[in-house]
């Protein structure tokens, strides 16, 4: 895959241009609150919107250095991670439903002359020869 299908699928559909912005303003109300007093539960916000990626990403870290030694940047760098995955994962995700979209809708239907989206194109053409057979059907 190319680098531009990959920033493509990543942050050039509104779906995946969302989620980003949704998860990092997730974060910045979380900084902002650790900073002003007493978080609570502020914290847990980003890691539900990026379950079950960052998640996974906190008990790897916590397998591999400790429950204890898990910093703020470590865990907030997973839910960066984990929030640019499932961009991705949505990105592409759309990609398919929109072109599964895109070939139903432009398939036509030789029985009615119609395309499956609803434009009618109106029967075939007559050839000239048929309108005028004779006196009462001239145009």
């Amino acid at each position: 895959m190319h680098a531009r299908a990959l920033l493509r699928r990543t942050f050039a559909n509104p779906v995946s241009a969302v989620y980003p912005g949704v998860v990092g303003a997730s974060l910045v109300f979380e900084a902002a609150a650790a900073v002003s007093g007493d978080p609570g539960f502020v914290g847990v916000w980003p890691f539900l919107l990026t379950a079950p990626a960052s998640l996974l990403f906190a008990m790897v870290g916590a397998a591999v250095g400790g429950p204890a030694e898990l910093s703020y940047w470590f865990l907030a760098g997973g839910v960066v991670v984990s929030a640019l995955v499932q961009a991705f994962a949505l990105g592409a995700l759309t990609e398919t439903v929109r072109g599964r979209f895109r070939r139903t809708a432009t398939r036509e239907d030789p029985r009615h002359h119609v395309t499956v989206s609803g434009n009618a194109e109106g029967p075939p053409p007559l050839p000239v020869e048929g309108l005028r057979t004779g006196g009462a059907n001239r145009i």
